[in-house]
């Protein structure tokens, strides 16, 4: 069975929901009366748009997806900035790279595909990177 980018984006969220800084345990059982936490609210989006970002930084490097130096500064600022918005220390964003990178490590020799999602996607970044 084939996963798509999505579906790759949607997995390293699912698994990473919880920031790597982040040691408190959750409570064990909210009480009745309690409103349920949304499933995906700001800081989602912004993790699933720092998945997309790191993504596209390893299919450059690993798959020679072709970017020019302009465009690979501006991702790497892109990146800088949703890790400051997320408030993540250096070294919770280098483990979030991590597992980002090892998941797109396990969907290899797929994830180079010229024609693969992975390929769609990084074309979609860049896209929007240049636009910045």
């Amino acid at each position: 069975m084939r996963t798509g980018f999505a579906a790759l984006a949607v997995s390293l969220l699912l698994a990473l929901a919880v920031p790597a800084q982040a040691q408190t345990p959750a409570p064990k059982q909210a009480p009745a009366s309690a409103p349920k936490a949304a499933p995906a609210g700001p800081e989602a989006k912004l993790r699933g748009e720092l998945v997309q970002l790191y993504l596209a930084s390893i299919a450059a490097d690993r798959c020679e997806f072709p970017i020019t130096e302009t465009d690979a500064d501006a991702l790497i600022q892109a990146a800088l900035g949703l890790q400051k918005r997320l408030k993540l220390t250096d070294e919770a964003a280098d483990a979030f790279y991590e597992e980002v990178e090892t998941a797109f490590e396990g969907k290899l020799p797929d994830a180079c595909k010229k024609d693969g999602e992975i390929a769609k996607s990084f074309t979609e970044v860049m896209a929007r990177i240049s636009k910045r």
